[in-house]
């Protein structure tokens, strides 16, 4: 495309109309080239493609030929927004840029998320296009800024016993944050509290974080924080203990058991017998020993991760 524009001036009479019915011809390649491409946008592609090469050897000071000027002049009447980039990145076919190069920003496709409720709660039932790579919305920042906004949507999708995966794991990390927790806690809780299982076992680790950060905060409901731990170690989560790299052991199994959803369980136990000020000789809470019990059974593979952790902490378990 550089080309084009260096030396298009230059080119003879005889050499500049053989280029413009080769570029002119491309516009007539048929739809079916690419079957699983709209014929309209396949059109649009072809024409982009055409005004391209004619305009950047236009530019280049080159007269066209009077055909393809007027092609040239008609898909500009038909596209009046195709101009050329500041930074001349149509004629690369390949191009990346990233934060803090100038044209980062305008390359980037941003999404705002629905004000109203009901325009949000049809918005969220869209998946985001994980084919374009410049993609962008505001629900992280909806979540954070407007969480009754995004609770309420996710809360009537429910209703019709729909989860967004995608959405709602953006949602737990964004609630996870020392500002919303306690907040996402006292009015979610309930609504996680029903989320299925197999939702469940998708957003796995989004859930124990947030009840990990829950739990070392000023937390409400706590019949429902135990519950959800009972759920989650009954789930039949991949045995991946991490204790194993090419048949060998490692020697991380703390950092191991600190990033495994049953390891995120353990703390959580933890964190909320350590605020009932457990004294000195006295047995376990009626409503933990069970999990504490559970995760010593070592039949069970991933328990292992919650053992790790118990035994940090074995200096201030006293067994019942």
């Amino acid at each position: 495309m550089r080309l084009l524009v260096s030396q298009g001036a230059n080119l003879s009479s005889e050499i500049r109309n053989k280029l413009e019915l080769a570029i002119l011809g491309s516009n007539r390649l048929e739809s079916c080239i690419l079957a699983d491409i709209e014929p309209t946008r396949w059109q649009s592609i072809l024409e982009h493609a055409v005004w391209l090469r004619l305009a950047k050897l236009n530019a280049s000071g080159l007269l066209l030929g009077e055909v393809a000027q007027a092609r040239l002049e008609e898909i500009s009447t038909n596209h009046p927004a195709w101009k050329f980039t500041a930074h001349e990145r149509e004629e690369f076919s390949n191009w990346s840029s990233g934060t803090g190069d100038p044209d980062y920003d305008d390359s980037r496709d941003v999404k705002i998320t629905p004000r109203s409720r009901k325009k949000l709660v049809d918005w969220l039932k869209l998946s985001p296009p994980k084919s374009h790579p410049r993609y962008e919305d505001t629900w992280r920042d909806t979540c954070r800024t407007r969480f009754f906004h995004s609770y309420l949507a996710l809360c009537d999708l429910t209703k019709e016993e729909y989860w967004p995966i995608d959405r709602w794991r953006e949602a737990l990390q964004v609630w996870s944050e020392d500002k919303l927790v306690i907040r996402s806690w006292r009015f979610a809780a309930v609504l996680v509290r029903t989320m299925p299982d197999d939702v469940l076992s998708k957003l796995i680790h989004n859930v124990t974080w947030w009840l990990q950060a829950v739990s070392k905060s000023s937390y409400q409901h706590e019949n429902i924080l135990l519950d959800l731990c009972h759920r989650i170690l009954r789930l039949p989560l991949v045995s991946s203990t991490g204790m194993l790299q090419n048949g060998k052991p490692i020697s991380q199994p703390v950092t191991e058991a600190l990033n495994h959803p049953v390891g995120h369980i353990t703390q959580v136990l933890l964190d909320v017998w350590f605020k009932r000020k457990p004294n000195d000789n006295e047995k376990l809470f009626i409503d933990i020993e069970p999990l504490f019990t559970q995760l010593c059974d070592a039949r069970i593979e991933r328990y292992i991760h919650g053992r790790v952790l118990l035994a940090s902490a074995a200096d201030f378990i006293i067994p019942s």
